[in-house]
């Protein structure tokens, strides 16, 4: 994959010393950028001639402590992150499920589809 040259490097460990996990990093660059792209002005300095990237710009202004992430209640991020896990593995088993299904129905096909071939033959 071809980098963009014209977007910054950002060092992701300096960043999640900011925020408390990944998951957390990940809602809050995803808000602030909505917020950037729908007109808020960013709390760093941006040079005339960069292109805004919201996320990247996201990112920096974590970085440089502009935005933060608060953590309200402890039990309630636990409570989050159980959920999307239980939601992310039954979207998998469900996914596994019907490629599965999908394999079986093609060879199903196939195997009516040689025997009318054979019968046609014969």
């Amino acid at each position: 994959m071809t980098a963009n040259p014209h977007m910054k490097e950002l060092d992701i460990t300096k960043i999640l010393e900011k925020v408390p996990n990944k998951f957390l990093l990940c809602v809050a660059a995803a808000k602030r950028a909505r917020q950037l792209k729908e007109g808020i002005r960013p709390s760093i300095e941006i040079s005339q001639d960069e292109d805004i990237v919201p996320v990247v710009t996201a990112l920096e202004e974590i970085l440089a402590g502009k935005v933060t992430v608060v953590v309200r209640d402890a039990s309630h991020e636990e409570e989050l992150l159980d959920k999307m896990d239980q939601h992310l593995t039954t979207e998998l088993s469900n996914d596994e499920k019907e490629e599965k299904e999908g394999k079986d129905d093609k060879k199903a096909k196939e195997t009516k589809s040689k025997s009318k071939s054979k019968s046609l033959a014969a």
